[in-house]
């Protein structure tokens, strides 16, 4: 039937640290949750998919969520209603090796945080029930992926097996990971690079860590063969006040030719949009569109990312 969803709400699930939900981009308080107190327990797939269903029946009748009624991701098209998963997104751990002013996760020196629970028996009880569709993909947010407890074994045994179609990966690049740089030689994988500055002393002054040049040695690891490079992006965020100007987007772009990197992602700080309900000033707004054309004049293919389309209602 041809209505307006998103893949997300019909074959999606995303793995948080306290639930289950159907959406990696609503504010949690508006999520599609499944279970809204979830500690890693096996799915109970009829529960699942009565939600999935729930929301399939809202869309086709112009019933959304709140979050979810203007929403970006949302697209006409004719939808199955088979129930399977084939797009899982993993951002349940929180520990990383940068401390970035802009993290949504907000995790402050001496907070108490819960462990994680283990993913991939989760994944391989979908598997084995025939619900996770092969070709599934696979997306990581976090905390830092290449530090987390799973990571390796992820990439082991549903990418490289070819079991999953991709995975992308946000991660910071402070560290390299091989099991990663091989899916990338593959083509199984991609990595989103916050790099979000061109120089020590900003990034020093986002990322909260001195890491610049370590980064920028493991971007040239990460594209040195050519699958690798047209797997390896770069992405700014865009932080109003303290990188949102021509000059520092400038020497951004300036490494990534040093890198001989081709791939651009372009986002602004997702709490600052939140907190303005995406309604964004005026400055901004050209800046943000400015930086989009500019990068497309040097040769990068650019995208955009997930607050950016919002403001935007891409």
């Amino acid at each position: 039937m041809r209505y307006k969803s998103c893949n997300l709400l019909e074959h999606g699930i995303c793995f948080y640290i306290n639930n289950l939900c159907s959406c990696c981009y609503a504010p949690l308080k508006y999520a599609p949750y499944i279970f809204p107190f979830y500690k890693g327990d096996l799915i109970e797939v009829d529960i699942l998919f009565s939600r999935i269903k729930y929301w399939r029946e809202g869309a086709k009748n112009n019933k959304y969520l709140i979050n979810c009624k203007n929403c970006y991701q949302l697209e006409t098209k004719d939808w199955s209603d088979e129930n399977y998963i084939d797009q899982v997104y993993i951002t349940h751990f929180y520990k990383c090796n940068a401390n970035c002013i802009y993290c949504i996760n907000d995790i402050k020196p001496g907070d108490i945080v819960r462990e994680p629970y283990d993913v991939i028996p989760i994944l391989d009880d979908l598997k084995n029930k025939g619900i996770l569709k092969e070709g599934f993909e696979i997306h990581v947010g976090g905390g830092e992926f290449t530090i987390y407890k799973e990571c390796n074994d992820i990439i082991e045994k549903y990418v490289l097996t070819g079991f999953s179609s991709r995975i992308a990966i946000a991660t910071n690049g402070i560290k390299f990971s091989d099991s990663i740089y091989r899916a990338m030689k593959e083509n199984k994988a991609c990595i989103i690079i916050s790099l979000d500055s061109g120089n020590r002393n900003l990034y020093k002054k986002i990322k909260r860590v001195d890491c610049f040049d370590l980064v920028k040695n493991n971007i040239k690891m990460y594209s040195s063969d050519d699958y690798s490079r047209n797997n390896t992006f770069l992405k700014y965020i865009v932080i109003p006040k303290i990188n949102d100007n021509r000059r520092d987007f400038k020497q951004f772009l300036n490494i990534a030719l040093e890198c001989n990197i081709k791939g651009i992602k372009i986002d602004i700080d997702g709490i600052y949009c939140r907190q303005r309900n995406y309604n964004i000033e005026r400055k901004l707004s050209d800046f943000l569109k400015w930086s989009v054309e500019y990068s497309a004049e040097k040769g990068f293919d650019v995208e955009t990312f997930s607050f950016y389309n919002q403001c935007f209602r891409k």
